[in-house]
């Protein structure tokens, strides 16, 4: 931007700006800072991949990223069970438009909103195989799958091993 002063940089990094140069900008700085953006990006997309145990430490501020992944999280922990919540519901909840949450949910975990909301629900499925005495089907019934068959399938791309072989 050509707005150089001190206001309008904290302004824009106020509204969100990941960053802020000025014209004219030096092109190594350019670099740097796509670099750095980039990084930062992947280290979100590794640590939201499985949306799982998204919490802060005692006492650290919490970050916008985090409070977005606790509140998705949250919203798809209550409708496990519910097999026609999907990526309409996740939206209404949320109160974004469709891609906005696909655009914010990308950026953060590398998956679209519906193999995200698969993601969730197979982790639970395999907390549930490991923690719980429940068959195959309950807890694919639990986790907001129809149909085992598809359950089972989407489980073994997810973890590479059919459901039934973390039973034995």
């Amino acid at each position: 931007t050509a707005r150089a002063d001190m206001d309008s940089r904290l302004q824009g990094l106020e509204r969100g700006a990941d960053a802020y140069l000025t014209k004219p900008f030096d092109r190594m700085e350019l670099l740097v800072w796509l670099r750095k953006l980039l990084e930062l990006r992947q280290k979100l997309q590794e640590r939201y991949a499985g949306g799982f145990n998204v919490q802060r430490e005692t006492g650290q501020p919490q970050h916008f990223e985090d409070a977005f992944m606790q509140k998705v999280q949250t919203v798809l922990e209550a409708e496990m069970d519910n097999e026609n919540f999907g990526v309409e519901e996740l939206c209404r909840a949320m109160h974004l438009g469709r891609t906005q949450l696909h655009n914010k949910l990308k950026a953060l975990t590398g998956k679209s909103t519906t193999l995200y909301i698969r993601s969730v629900r197979l982790h639970k499925a395999f907390q549930l195989l490991l923690n719980t005495d429940k068959t195959i089907s309950e807890i694919a019934f639990e986790v907001g799958f129809r149909h085992l068959q598809h359950f089972s399938t989407s489980f073994a791309e997810e973890f590479g091993k059919s459901p039934s072989s973390y039973r034995k």
